[in-house]
């Protein structure tokens, strides 16, 4: 499960200020997903908890890995291939693709089809 995560604290081994974060994490539940705000992350306090489902506008694509395994860099799919490709993955298939969530603020991993709104999605 993803969960987009708000709270106050600042980041691990930081002096000084404490600030706001809103940051997305992948968990199997809310226990989980604050045990690895501490990775990055002290002193959190005010968290909260959101559980989200992939936009499918934050879903890059690429033919196999990406440049460096980082999908930012590089060419994702658009246009048809875009659609094609997802269509794939919603069905279960994934073989020549790699699929991330890639908001805009950073942060990409893989994604799961089930992560996906596909409601939304017109795929």
């Amino acid at each position: 499960m993803i969960y987009r995560v708000s709270f106050r604290g600042r980041e691990a081994g930081a002096i000084g200020i404490f600030s706001r974060f809103a940051i997305t994490v992948r968990a199997d539940n809310e226990e989980q997903a604050r045990l690895k705000l501490y990775e990055t992350h002290d002193h959190i306090t005010d968290a909260r908890f959101e559980p989200i489902s992939v936009h499918i506008g934050d879903v890059l694509v690429h033919r196999g890995e990406p440049r460096n395994g980082n999908p930012y860099l590089g060419q994702s799919l658009i246009g048809e291939e875009r659609v094609a490709a997802l269509r794939i993955f919603k069905a279960g298939g994934n073989e020549a693709y790699t699929f991330w969530y890639a908001p805009a603020c950073g942060g990409a991993f893989r994604i799961e089809a089930s992560e996906v709104d596909w409601d939304s999605s017109g795929v």
